[in-house]
């Protein structure tokens, strides 16, 4: 009994690959099973698994094109999430998933939850299943997916005083996940950030070895009032010392 969905995903794959069918958006809903000890019936566990390969949109005289990567996969699971209202997903980064990328994988978490897995399929896999192009997997326990979604939705009105923006970079160990970054500052927001995004990664002269270049867009905003610079300066300099102070992040 299979384990996981994965593999009949790849055969799928495989086969389209084989007729000149490139570029791959697939996805399966099914159940693995797992022995239970002492007993004689496995567990049963409902999944949902996907698969990306090829151009990123078809190519036209208005789009270039552009090969698939590990961030359409991380984006298509982003606006997954959001669209079902799950909050507080991260992911972090895995070294023990033996078919996918080392260096290329994470775990997908929603609190102290395991989800699952995403990145990109390991060199070895893709000769297995005789695929010569990248290929990004994920595969999530989708009865713990439907378990954190929230049913209720919110609606606020658009804004009606103005954001200010400051970007923020630092430099890291290049160990230090960037969820755990943006876990950080939100955390740390008395209601001040509205938005943050991230912008710019850098590795390379002059950043030293075993370390990497972040940056990070801030909007500082308020629905009951427009924020002075003074505010946002100063709470902006107290997330400079909080990064600081928690992952030894200096200042670029």
């Amino acid at each position: 009994m299979r384990t996981t969905l994965i593999p009949g995903l790849l055969q799928v794959a495989g086969n389209n690959i084989r007729r000149q069918n490139l570029d791959l958006k697939l996805f399966e809903l099914g159940r693995v099973f797992f022995p239970r000890e002492g007993e004689d019936l496995p567990e049963e566990v409902e999944v949902v698994s996907g698969l990306l390969s090829g151009l990123r949109h078809q190519e036209t005289w208005s789009q270039l094109k552009a090969e698939c990567d590990f961030f359409d996969l991380k984006g298509a699971l982003e606006t997954l999430f959001d669209g079902l209202g799950v909050a507080g997903y991260r992911f972090l980064p895995a070294q023990d998933e033996p078919f996918l990328h080392p260096g290329k994988a994470c775990r997908v978490e929603v609190g102290e939850r395991n989800l699952g897995i995403m990145g990109e399929a390991h060199p070895d896999v893709r000769e297995a299943f005789e695929i010569k192009q990248k290929f990004f997997l994920f595969e999530l326990n989708f009865q713990r997916l439907v378990e954190t979604i929230k049913e209720s939705r919110f609606f606020k009105s658009l804004p009606r005083f103005p954001a200010i923006t400051r970007d923020l970079a630092v430099i890291v160990g290049e160990k230090i996940a960037v969820g755990d970054l943006l876990h950080t500052l939100w955390r740390a927001n008395p209601g001040l950030i509205a938005e943050i995004e991230i912008f710019d990664l850098y590795r390379g002269k002059p950043i030293p070895s075993g370390r990497k270049s972040l940056a990070f867009r801030l909007k500082y905003q308020r629905e009951d009032r427009t924020l002075t610079d003074a505010e946002v300066n100063e709470f902006h300099q107290k997330m400079i010392e909080l990064l600081a102070s928690r992952y030894g992040a200096i200042l670029r």
